[in-house]
């Protein structure tokens, strides 16, 4: 697996080092260039700069500041330090963040290649939010999803987040990370047009996390095991991904939303639906109980039920639980969606049980 050291980071991205590290550092450069201006010069930089540098921080109006060093700072140094010296200034890093910003506190690096990192990708590119003038976040109902997006970010270290509630629950986190994700991994994490270059060399629990996270939050488990996503060049991508781990995927259709904007779908084939929970599977509770039933069913002894049968179990799980979605129906008696639902609005029809839209527009059933 690749590992992403602080000399692949991004350029916007700026170092803090431990004290002791960072005057050895010092010191070995001015006796390599001669003096303090001849580094300045070489760096392009004015002696007061370089000195903040050296000092750790910066004086403004009355005020200490701390001096993070920037990226351009070490890849233009690296080439004339000792091999001992670059590894020690790795090792050293206390901390890093953007120009401004929430920093990455004790960080694990190198970064290295892992399922928890392409994960995090999964899901900035899916329910998430990475754009250039805001804090990045990452937004789902599932309290699971939740949990496990925080877990994974602990990859880069100490990563300080904070929990939020708008429309809906949200976990907004450091930008560094989507900084140096972007910028290692060559991925648009802002505009979502593609998936990260890497991935399709990657080992396949690398990309069965991507894959994973991408359905967790926009993949559906009911009537089609499918994900559909904005981007038509993603979809493709994630097409291409799926298929390379040896599951066959129907073709990509277009799916346009309540606003006519237009969207790009494709299922995985009923076949392979035991593959797919093997290789990639759900952490969403609630589509990977689906996705079990979906497989019971293949392989169901009773294909056929008297209606009565199915009328008498509809009614005593709704008189026990309340109230249901299809979906939870269906699961319950093995039965597909379709065939679900031609009992239910048949029993509907008979004034046996009633329909609302309570819940995030499904159909929910009820008995009064």
């Amino acid at each position: 697996m690749k590992s992403f050291h602080i000399w692949d980071f991004p350029p916007d991205i700026y170092i803090l080092l431990k004290n002791e590290t960072k005057y050895k550092l010092f010191k070995y450069l001015y006796s390599e260039f001669g003096s303090r201006k001849s580094l300045a010069r070489f760096l392009d930089l004015d002696p007061s700069t370089l000195r903040e540098y050296h000092i750790g921080f910066s004086d403004k109006d009355g005020k200490k500041w701390v001096q993070y060093l920037p990226i351009k700072f070490f890849k233009m140094i690296k080439p004339y330090l000792t091999n001992q010296l670059v590894k020690e200034i790795e090792q050293s890093v206390l901390a890093y963040r953007p120009r401004a910003g929430t920093p990455i506190e004790n960080p694990i690096l190198p970064i290295k290649e892992s399922p928890a990192l392409y994960g995090i990708v999964g899901h900035i590119l899916g329910d998430g939010s990475a754009t250039k003038r805001k804090v990045p976040y990452y937004a789902n109902t599932c309290e699971e999803l939740r949990k496990e997006f925080i877990r994974d970010l602990q990859v880069f270290g100490k990563v300080k987040i904070s929990n939020r509630t708008l429309t809906v629950p949200i976990i907004t986190f450091p930008k560094a990370i989507t900084k140096v994700l972007a910028h290692c991994l060559e991925v648009s994490l802002d505009t979502k047009e593609n998936l990260p270059r890497n991935i399709f060399a990657a080992s396949k629990n690398c990309k069965a996390a991507l894959l994973r996270a991408l359905f967790d939050d926009e993949g559906t488990c009911s009537a089609n095991l499918a994900i559909k996503m904005n981007g038509e060049q993603l979809i493709r991508n994630i097409r291409m991904l799926t298929e390379s781990l040896d599951i066959t995927c129907g073709k990509i259709t277009i799916v346009p939303n309540q606003s006519g904007i237009r969207g790009y779908s494709f299922r995985i084939l009923n076949k392979d639906f035991e593959k797919f929970a093997n290789l990639i599977g759900f952490s969403h509770p609630k589509k990977a109980e689906n996705l079990k039933a979906a497989i019971r069913r293949r392989y169901r002894t009773q294909r056929c039920r008297e209606p009565k049968e199915i009328e008498s179990l509809v009614l005593n799980f709704l008189e026990q639980n309340q109230k249901a979605r299809t979906i939870v129906l269906a699961n319950l008696l093995d039965l597909t969606l379709g065939h679900m639902l031609v009992h239910l609005k048949r029993m509907q029809k008979e004034g046996k049980i009633k329909n609302s839209t309570e819940e995030n527009k499904y159909f929910i059933w009820h008995t009064h």
